[in-house]
């Protein structure tokens, strides 16, 4: 809190999205995150689109997702439509 109160970093907004998919069922408290992400892949480009363009469309912004794949089809979709977008992972690119 102290960086943001000196004026060093942004204060943070967080919204929770909610996507209309099956997830099926999880492991414990987990979901398998090969299985997560096949599932949303085919959903989540379009729903980060349509929320950035919604609720930020003139910020910064970092978006969560279980797979790099996904990481991937984001950042083109967004990049598709204008946005300047990438993925960052711990893989090597």
């Amino acid at each position: 809190l102290e960086g943001i109160i000196e004026g060093y970093l942004a204060d943070l907004r967080g919204i929770e999205v909610p996507i209309d998919c099956d997830l099926g069922q999880s492991s414990g408290s987990d979901y398998n995150a090969g299985k997560l992400g096949r599932i949303l892949r085919g959903v989540l480009p379009e729903v980060a689109l349509d929320t950035i363009q919604r609720y930020a469309p003139n910020r910064k912004t970092i978006i969560f997702v279980p797979t790099i794949e996904v990481a991937r089809d984001v950042a083109a979709t967004l990049v598709a439509h204008g946005i300047s977008a990438d993925h960052v992972s711990g893989e090597g690119t």
